[in-house]
């Protein structure tokens, strides 16, 4: 699965007051959602869809009022732990997730202009990994199904991210070939220069303005060991167990995940 994962947002998707909202995001994605599982106000009790011809996500989304947060599930054959497509609003820990099987590089960017247009995220990135521990890893769950890495960069993304937020102090979680930074991360200097400026200055990688306070920074394999290195040691990645992480990355490019 391939996906794209945003923390933090000012303003709201407001998915009960605008329940065409999702489906509007979704337009145009190579996805069949077919399960609907909501959390509801105050007591956080799911509820589940199935949806149809006959009960669109719309319609679906329109029974309940009061969502805390709500899934989309692509199964084929009954269980969640193997779908094909995942999408999930997390308004109370403002974690965005969207999954799908086609490669993040013909779909993250254009999503990610879409949801500019309702929320402003402060942090995020796009990877790949199989089912279902890409979810999990996402959510800030550790699995067993994770190696050592894997379920520490989990764990950071829950305690640091997720529930410590400091991703709103410019701190990045990893070096991703796909990262969403923001104004808090521009502001980062390594060295005396801001980070903004010294993506631009050599060979690493594409910075591209998605608007005035969002930014996507895509790092090609080549050079992603030695940028989160260099990140690492200006504090940006700030985890001494990442010194390891970074050791280990030497024998392969990508980021631990894969």
């Amino acid at each position: 699965m391939h996906f794209l994962s945003l923390y933090g947002w000012k303003g709201s998707f407001n998915v009960e007051g605008r329940p065409e909202l999702p489906a509007a995001l979704l337009d145009g994605m190579d996805a069949n959602f077919n399960k609907l599982t909501v959390s509801t106000r105050p007591n956080g009790k799911e509820r589940r869809r199935t949806l149809s011809k006959k009960l669109d996500l719309t319609s679906a989304i329109r029974q309940f009022p009061d969502i805390n947060w709500f899934a989309l599930d692509e199964i084929a054959d009954g269980n969640f732990l193997s779908a094909r497509s995942h999408m999930a609003i997390d308004e109370g820990r403002k974690h965005y997730f969207i999954g799908l099987q086609t490669s993040w590089e013909q779909w993250a960017l254009p999503h990610l202009y879409k949801i500019t247009m309702n929320v402003t995220p402060v942090y995020g990135f796009a990877a790949a990994g199989p089912v279902p521990r890409v979810i999990f890893y996402a959510a800030g769950c550790g699995t067993t199904s994770m190696n050592y890495d894997q379920r520490k960069l989990a764990d950071s993304l829950m305690h640091d991210f997720i529930l410590g937020k400091r991703h709103e102090e410019g701190f990045m979680h990893d070096l991703y070939n796909l990262n969403i930074l923001s104004q808090p991360h521009a502001a980062m200097t390594i060295g005396t220069v801001p980070l903004r400026d010294w993506i631009s200055l050599d060979d690493r990688g594409k910075l591209i303005v998605i608007n005035d306070r969002v930014f996507a920074w895509i790092v090609p394999d080549r050079v992603i060991r030695n940028v989160r290195e260099t990140l690492i040691k200006a504090g940006i990645i700030d985890y001494d167990w990442m010194s390891r992480v970074a050791s280990r990355a030497r024998r392969h490019n990508a980021p631990p995940l894969r």
